[in-house]
């Protein structure tokens, strides 16, 4: 039983009231007894379990840094109205820590309540446990009792605010981003129509004799060889385990929006995730479930501090028959890591090697600040150091045959479809 503060200001103004009366404390015990009673009898009265159903109403996927809400539907099918004070236990990465709300819920009636909620980082929480206060007839106590227990809530990562306007426009290009699957016209590697020619097209793909036919220049329209593997490795060692810079996000959104555009241009997207180990992995597949499984499977995905297992995890997917674009998602420091590069020449024997390597803003941004101090000094140096250094080591893997990329996170989206169009369009694969 708890006292509500109607029933402890009542209790004390009694008293005040008795005290100056009477002037006696068997005055001021006798009022506090009867109160006591009353409010006993106020809290006997307060039985509204039986009676008051309480279900949380809210989208189970919500997405990352977009405002949702919650719903407490609240059914009171007893014969007096009930004044209800509720609180959730929300996590702090739902952007609450937890929320309370008050209202009453007339005799037979149904009401809602809600509070809003923001997530802030991607991957499962729980909110809950719910508990409610319900005041007794008189207002005078409060009994209180769990509703809802806990509730899963997962997070995805917000696809709505990818540079979809920064892919480059190319001549031909029909290809609305998730929302039809499209044929690239252009310069691929299966015959598809002719044309017109225009001074940008090569002269290799003129067709002579359908130009001596019409009497103007004719040449060869072609679309991308169909149904090909494209193999997506991410690496969330503690390379990209720092959340504060926003790197394995960006791989994560990138990884989507790729497996989205190949799906839709009817390739098969397969999914490496690994660290210390191979954490996940999907065989390459077509389809929207498969793009639903490798959405499932990234969404939660959170960095560990734990060094790569390069040899294992990309010994896996060269043992894949099939000629694939393997894009791998890390990142380096000073040097290459001789694991790393024994993985990529393998994977090399038989299929195409995209690597990202994905840059830290704060650091590429240190080595461009203005020095004001010798600490500022010292810091830009560094920096530098760091970036060379980077430079150095990614030459190296460059000239072993495997397709390079140091990229920032913010660009990394743009490029990699750009890179991917670019690759089918060449039929390197």
């Amino acid at each position: 039983m708890v006292f509500t503060l109607f029933f402890l200001l009542i209790a004390l103004g009694a008293s005040i009231a008795v005290t100056a009366v009477f002037g006696n404390w068997a005055a001021f015990l006798s009022v506090n007894a009867a109160l006591a009673a009353v409010a006993a009898g106020d809290f006997l009265l307060n039985r509204p379990k039986a009676t008051l159903e309480v279900e949380r109403v809210f989208e189970e996927r919500q997405t990352l840094g977009l405002p949702g809400n919650v719903t407490l539907r609240v059914v009171n099918s007893g014969h007096r109205s009930l004044r209800l004070h509720f609180r959730d236990i929300v996590p702090i990465e739902l952007g609450a820590g937890s929320a309370t709300l008050t209202g009453s819920v007339a005799a037979g009636a149904t009401g809602d309540f809600q509070y809003p909620v923001e997530p802030k980082r991607r991957g499962d929480h729980e909110i809950g446990p719910l508990t409610v206060q319900v005041a007794g007839p008189l207002g005078l106590t409060t009994r209180q009792f769990q509703v809802a227990g806990q509730a899963l809530v997962r997070v995805y990562p917000n696809l709505k605010d990818l540079p979809r306007p920064e892919l480059r426009l190319r001549r031909g290009l029909a290809i609305e981003l998730g929302l039809h699957q499209s044929s690239w016209r252009g310069l691929g590697t299966e015959f598809d129509s002719l044309r017109d020619y225009v001074p940008d097209d090569e002269w290799r793909h003129i067709n002579w004799k359908a130009t001596s036919r019409r009497g103007r220049p004719i040449t060869n329209q072609f679309t991308d060889e169909r149904t090909q593997n494209i193999f997506l490795a991410i690496d969330n060692s503690r390379l990209l385990a720092d959340e504060a810079d926003g790197r394995l996000d960006a791989v994560i959104k990138s990884a989507v929006m790729l497996s989205q555009v190949a799906l839709n241009k009817d390739d098969r997207v397969g999914l490496a995730v690994f660290n210390e180990r191979t954490e996940h992995f999907l065989p390459p597949r077509k389809g929207t479930a498969q793009l639903s499984a490798i959405i499932d499977t990234v969404y939660s995905l959170q960095g560990r501090l734990v060094e790569p297992d390069y040899r294992s995890a990309l010994a896996q997917i060269a043992a894949f028959k099939r000629r694939s674009l393997v894009v791998l998602f890390s990142d380096l420091l000073e040097e290459v890591d001789e694991a790393l590069a024994a993985g990529l020449a393998e994977l090399r024997r038989r299929h195409l090697v995209l690597a990202l390597f994905i840059g830290d803003d704060r650091t590429n941004a240190m080595a461009m600040e203005r020095a004001h101090d010798s600490e500022d000094v010292f810091r830009r140096a560094t920096a530098l150091q760091v970036l060379e250094d980077r430079r150095r080591a990614l030459t190296g893997l460059d000239h072993s045959g495997v397709i390079v990329r140091d990229i920032l996170p913010r660009q990394l989206t743009a490029a990699l479809i750009n890179q991917y169009l670019d690759i089918k369009k060449s039929g390197k694969l």
